[in-house]
Formats: structure tokens, sequence, C-alpha cells
């Protein structure tokens, strides 16, 4: 035979877990989402001589970090752009290696949401009418916005 208290344990337990799951899903559902706007970005990508060999979202905060990436990626002599890091940051994000000049990355989205960031993006490949020219490419952009404490997701939308 089991003390009360133990039954009354489990209880308040199981009664605080239920409230921390009903808590949270209000929160990703009810509020997390709400007051989006449009996030103001730079597109500083034609300023950037890099060559991301992988396809990655990678989120610069600090000028030390961009710097060492440069150190490791960019085309060597080729001019940087200048990000001003105690109020901004910067987000690359990389389609990886390309066969053709064809393949584009086209910013859809930036929003602002109270409790996130999510910028969504589009590859447009090749066409018939504009094949590019056969060559390996890497497509990339570069976007710059004022530094947030909120997490950034990158959401690759399919092609059109």
């Amino acid at each position: 035979m089991r003390p009360a208290g133990t039954l009354g344990l489990k209880l308040a337990f199981l009664a605080a877990v239920a409230t921390f799951a009903g808590g949270w899903l209000a929160y990703v559902n009810l509020w997390r989402d709400t007051d989006e706007r449009p996030l103001r970005y730079r597109d500083l990508t034609a300023q950037l001589h890099v060559e991301p060999t992988l396809s990655f979202a990678r989120r610069f905060r600090r000028s030390e970090q961009f710097a060492d990436y440069l150190r490791r990626n960019a085309v060597a002599g080729a001019p940087q752009p200048r990000i001003d890091f105690s109020r901004d940051e910067a987000l690359l994000v990389s389609a990886g290696p390309r066969s053709s000049t064809g393949y584009v990355l086209r910013i859809v989205a930036a929003v602002a949401a109270r409790g996130r960031i999510v910028v969504a993006l589009r590859e447009d490949a090749p066409t018939l009418r504009d094949p590019g020219r056969p060559r390996l490419s890497y497509p990339y952009r570069l976007l710059v916005f004022q530094r947030t404490h909120k997490p950034v997701f990158v959401r690759w939308l399919g092609r059109p």
C-alpha cells in the first residue's frame, strides 16, 4: 500500500507538466509568431567575394567571426563589405556548388515576429531561355540587419 503523499506528489507533478505544456503550446501558436512585420535589411551580396563550397546558413554577430570566415573563404585581393557589428549582424546563406551561372538565390521574404526572425528564400534554376554559362558557381546571399537577440530561421522554398 502506498502512502497518500506519494499519490498527491504524482498528481501535482502531472498538473505542473500539463500546465507547462499548455503554456508552451500557447506561446508557440498564439504569441511567438504574432506581430510580424517586414525585416529591414541590406543585401550586401554584390560586395562579398567568397566561394562558399557548402550549403549553409551562418549568422555573424561579431567582426572577429566574419573576419575569420573571410580569411578562410574570400577571393584573394577582392574588397570585402564593411559591416558595423556594434549595431548590425550578418546572415550568409549559401546554396553550395552548382553547375551553371544560371542559379540564383532570391529573398522572398524577411520578417521579424515577436519571438524570431524568418528569412525565406528560393533558388531559381537556369531555364532554356536563360541557361547561364556552364561552369561551377556558388550562389549565396549576404544580408545585414540590425542586431537582435531573436533566433534567425532560414526557410528554403521550393522552386517555382
